[in-house]
């Protein structure tokens, strides 16, 4: 007749092992004249999963069911454990997420349907925020999300998730994003720049908003030669060419518009294993300044001694 005096015998008696099937844990759970302390003694015995955590009327019972790790891992008791606990992601869900290695796959549009309109966007934004999160399920679950912010100015992300963020084109290219970017997170900025390169040089950098230490790292990247000189094309200042590795091409584009006039020794040392148009361009240096050069009394190869006379 009193079924809490009845559970809490079961609780004394069961050797700290409770393997009931789902429907008679259910039935204990959810049965109203069972004490709180007793459902969740027999949370902590329990050895059963439970396979839709919906099926647990008290939502306070939710997060320990989690903490035991009582309930199937699977996309639908996340959200609903995200959506109708009221708890969001907090610490439990994140270690339960984090605790399986099981690669997630959510649908924006099932999101919505299922728990109203914008639901997949607080989905989405709480795992972008969620450092908590390891990477692997982090990048997993955005990815099956299949969204991006045209405009992104979230702070507190770890560098480590906002590389994931630029590498899944989640943080798109525009002026004020990059603006934040720079501003925010200065050491992704350059990964950030490159993954989206074209709509950098060609849709957002302009004469305002060009820098041009980013432009001296950028040259340094592997990316298109067209757009390393289109950015060399905002500036007339001299940029050195000792200890680069530059391209011909972007060679070329600094020695007739950016020359470092301290560079000539060092131009004129390199002139014998240079290429022939950059070797052309290096000899107009020459005939330029062959007055300071002389002064200087800086070494000619003789190479471009022949090709001086």
């Amino acid at each position: 007749e009193n079924i809490d005096e009845y559970i809490t015998i079961i609780l004394d008696n069961c050797s700290d092992r409770i393997t009931d099937e789902e429907p008679a844990v259910l039935e204990i759970i959810n049965n109203p004249e069972i004490d709180i302390d007793n459902k969740t003694r027999y949370i902590t015995l329990l050895q059963t999963e439970i396979e839709q955590i919906e099926t647990v009327d008290d939502k306070e019972l939710w997060s320990l069911l989690l903490e035991e790790k009582l309930v199937k891992y699977s996309e639908s008791n996340i959200l609903s454990y995200f959506f109708l606990s009221k708890n969001g992601l907090d610490s439990f869900l994140v270690r339960f997420i984090n605790d399986f290695d099981y690669k997630l796959k959510f649908d924006s549009d099932s999101i919505d349907s299922d728990f109203g309109e914008n639901a997949a966007s607080n989905f989405f934004k709480a795992i972008i925020t969620c450092n908590e999160l390891n990477n692997e399920r982090y990048e997993s679950i955005l990815y099956s999300l299949n969204m991006y912010y045209p405009s992104f100015s979230i702070t507190g992300i770890e560098e480590d998730k906002i590389h994931i963020l630029i590498k899944l084109k989640i943080i798109q290219m525009s002026e004020d994003t990059l603006i934040f970017m720079r501003e925010h997170y200065p050491n992704q900025l350059i990964l950030f720049i490159t993954r989206n390169i074209k709509q950098y040089t060609e849709e957002v950098i302009n004469e305002e908003n060009f820098d041009l230490d980013e432009m001296l790292s950028l040259i340094e990247e592997k990316i298109n030669d067209k757009y390393k000189v289109r950015l060399l094309g905002f500036t007339s200042e001299g940029i050195s060419l000792r200890q680069k590795e530059y391209s011909d091409a972007v060679k070329l584009h600094i020695l007739n518009n950016n020359l470092d006039a301290d560079d000539i020794p060092f131009l004129l040392d390199c002139y014998p294993k240079e290429s022939k148009d950059v070797k052309t361009a290096i000899k107009s240096i020459a005939i330029e300044y062959i007055i300071d050069i002389l002064d200087a009394q800086y070494s000619i190869p003789f190479e471009l001694l022949l090709e001086l006379h």
